[in-house]
């Protein structure tokens, strides 16, 4: 996310980065508000990073449990369909 934010205030619009049009633009004494808005962006970075990595955890326990689950009904199956070859 940080790279994010460094690639969106390298990028330049004749002069002035995205982040400094996107800031600059309500407030006249934009240099205060830019760095405002600069701390304020890092913030939420951060705590999109956080959010996202809690999610990533709880989507990866998930798929580990439902791996579990799928090679005990894989076992299962494999046994019934042993047990039904040899009655016939």
């Amino acid at each position: 996310m940080e790279a994010l934010l460094e690639g969106i205030q390298n990028r330049g619009h004749e002069g002035k980065s995205y982040l400094n049009m996107l800031c600059a633009w309500s407030i006249p004494t934009y240099r205060g508000f830019l760095t405002s808005c600069e701390a304020e962006l890092q913030e939420l970075m951060k705590q999109i990073d956080i959010m996202v990595a809690h999610k990533k955890s709880e989507w990866e326990g998930q798929t580990q449990a439902l791996e579990t689950c799928l090679d005990i009904r894989d076992r299962e199956l494999k046994a019934l369909r042993s047990q039904l070859d040899m009655k016939h």
